[in-house]
């Protein structure tokens, strides 16, 4: 019993260091530390949703793959902006710069460097994740979406294969922005441990799809398909592994 009553005690300190939470309420400041929520259909693999805008434990080798960061991310740039081109991401916690493996030679090939928002706060609701992002380098308001397809009664929709990230950008200001979208991708995004299977990259319409080939350890093949699309908006080609839009809004 005194070591139950030790434990709540630890428990209530911790909670307590962290300021208060509304149960069921937007998780915001350091509650977004640890917040990952799953995206993907029933039994067809999976990704995260961070708490702070991240994609991690990228799953899709037919096994959990805990921690795998592929290097997927978006971006915006203003143009005309001070400090106008951010990750559409949150700062990073903590633990992600240090204890990790290379961590103490600068986290290379990484995306911790790169300038992020300032503040934010998550909302989940099954099958749904919001994240609204904040700062004050930034005039317009920005939304990301995070959903999986399920469908009550329906098993062979919500057991396909495909998780859906949204991006809603909304100009608060009384004059028009100029601005282009980016969402770039690392190609040995399916598996952390199988790095070596021959990998490619295919265009669409509007984004790329990044193709990973079977092998001895690889697993099976795989592919994701990436496409953003900003309606009313003209696409603007990119060299790398990404695609931007590029348009303005009032």
């Amino acid at each position: 019993m005194k070591q139950v009553l030790v434990c709540i005690l630890c428990l209530s300190v911790s909670l307590h260091a962290f300021g208060q939470r509304n149960y069921n309420g937007p998780y915001s400041g350091k509650f977004l530390d640890r917040v990952a929520f799953p995206i993907g259909g029933m039994g067809a693999g999976m990704f995260c949703l961070e708490g702070t805008g991240a994609v991690s434990h990228m799953s899709v080798r037919h096994h959990m793959d805990f921690f795998n960061e592929p290097g997927m991310f978006a971006a915006i740039h203003l143009k005309g902006v001070k400090n106008g081109s951010k990750v559409l991401e949150i700062k990073c916690p903590d633990w992600k710069k240090f204890g990790r493996p290379k961590s103490g030679r600068g986290n290379g090939q990484t995306l911790l460097g790169m300038p992020r928002f300032d503040n934010g706060q998550f909302t989940s609701r099954f099958p749904f994740a919001e994240i609204v992002l904040q700062d004050q380098d930034i005039p317009i308001d920005i939304r990301i979406t995070g959903w999986s397809p399920f469908i009550p009664t329906d098993a062979d929709n919500s057991g396909l294969p495909v998780g859906a990230l949204e991006y809603t950008f909304t100009n608060t200001s009384d004059e028009a922005v100029e601005a282009v979208f980016y969402y770039g991708a690392n190609n040995n995004f399916m598996s952390a441990n199988h790095k070596t299977a021959a990998a490619s990259i295919l265009p669409t319409a509007t984004g790329f799809i990044l193709t990973q080939e079977a092998g001895p350890t690889a697993g099976n093949h795989g592919s994701k398909a990436i496409s953003p699309f900003l309606p009313g908006t003209r696409r603007q080609s990119s060299t790398t592994a990404g695609s931007g839009a590029y348009g303005s809004t009032r």
